[in-house]
């Protein structure tokens, strides 16, 4: 029984040292040619590396390297020594926005504005039929923008605007940009009986009132059968009107008016109508 797992120098050692002593011929090749040379690489077999620009990074009986950029430029790495069969690992230390690349590799999977965003990766790094393979993984989730990609991509303004990508997010900023630089908040009316009263209980909008650049309503009937505008005006008479104080939006029909009936004296189960606040942020 196993008490302790040991590194590969430990391992490869007892190996070869107990081929030293076997007698068979063919079971001494297969143990110390064979198995000792192909024993499981372990990280504890590390090194440590920095630079910047193009470098060169040795695996050479090294299973785990620790790379920190240096220069702010980002950089090229060439992995050297990674045999046939051989998977290493290669932990990078860098600033949001530095560059990794390889070289003499190839690199799967690379999203490059998903790695500039991270201060941490690490690479795995294998050796398939004379083609060294670099894999991207860390255990960190980016936050995305325009530019940085982490789990999701931020749409652009142009894109916003354009109504163009469904693969990408929308931010609130960016709503304002669909909009021309304005918020929409809708507030519901609640209970008016407009065939008797002119006005109902001002509603609080919670916004700041320099901001607010229109206010409008949509009255509902009774009958829920129509949707009008409260400053609807025609032949049968002026609907009304509303502002924006401090803090509440007021409501008002004129008296005789389109409203002034009493096809809207029975507030519909859903309230007499929706207020529409535009405003900037």
């Amino acid at each position: 029984m196993v008490d302790t797992i040991k590194n590969r120098d430990e391992v490869q050692a007892a190996i070869q040292a107990l081929a030293a002593i076997v007698g068979e011929t063919e079971f001494k090749e297969l143990i110390d040619d064979d198995f000792a040379a192909s024993v499981m690489y372990r990280k504890d077999v590390a090194g440590s590396d920095s630079g910047g620009g193009s470098v060169s990074v040795s695996f050479l009986d090294i299973d785990y390297v620790s790379f920190t950029i240096t220069g702010g430029v980002g950089v090229s790495i060439t992995p050297t020594n990674v045999q046939q069969g051989e998977v290493k690992y290669l932990k990078i230390t860098k600033a949001v926005g530095e560059t990794v690349a390889f070289a003499g590799s190839t690199l799967e999977a690379s999203n490059d504005n998903y790695i500039t965003s991270l201060t941490e990766i690490t690479f795995t790094i294998y050796n398939k039929d004379g083609n060294v393979q670099v894999v991207p993984i860390t255990d960190t989730i980016p936050v995305s923008n325009e530019t940085n990609k982490g789990i999701i991509e931020i749409a652009s303004t142009a894109e916003a605007q354009g109504l163009v990508n469904d693969n990408n997010a929308i931010t609130p900023a960016k709503l304002s940009d669909v909009n021309g630089g304005t918020l929409k908040k809708t507030l519901s009316i609640g209970t008016w009986d407009m065939n008797s009263n002119a006005s109902p209980t001002p509603i609080a909008h919670g916004l700041t009132l320099s901001k607010i650049i229109g206010v409008r309503a949509i009255i509902i009937n009774d009958a829920e059968t129509l949707r009008t505008e409260l400053a609807f005006n025609s032949d049968a008479g002026i609907g009304g009107g509303c502002d924006a104080d401090a803090t509440t939006i007021r409501l008002h029909r004129v008296t005789g008016g389109v409203f002034d009936a009493a096809g809207y004296g029975t507030t519909p189960s859903g309230g007499r109508g929706t207020i529409i606040v535009e405003y900037i942020p």
